[in-house]
């Protein structure tokens, strides 16, 4: 997604935050009820970019994106990440 989309989101859904470097991983924006919408990013292409871009085993690509990409806290704007189900999807 480029910073031009994220700003047209954010003219819908007010702020929203973007982990640097990984903007071509987002799929939308989440909601959920009491709390505000928020980015979300599809995981399974980030894991697949730390392992083919990054070189790291699956394992490392793992360990990274739980502690330095989804540990990201912007408290209440927090990005999403889902796990899209390609084989439900043919």
């Amino acid at each position: 997604m480029t910073q031009e989309q994220i700003e047209e989101l954010a003219a819908i859904y007010g702020d929203l935050i973007s982990i640097e470097g990984y903007n071509e991983y987002i799929v939308g924006v989440t909601t959920r009820n009491g709390a505000k919408p928020s980015l979300c990013y599809d995981r399974c292409r980030i894991l697949a970019h730390l392992r083919d871009e990054c070189g790291m085993e699956a394992d490392e690509a793992v360990d990274h994106f739980e502690r330095c990409i989804m540990s990201f806290d912007s408290g209440e704007m927090n990005p999403s990440f889902i796990d899209l189900a390609e084989v439900l999807n043919g």
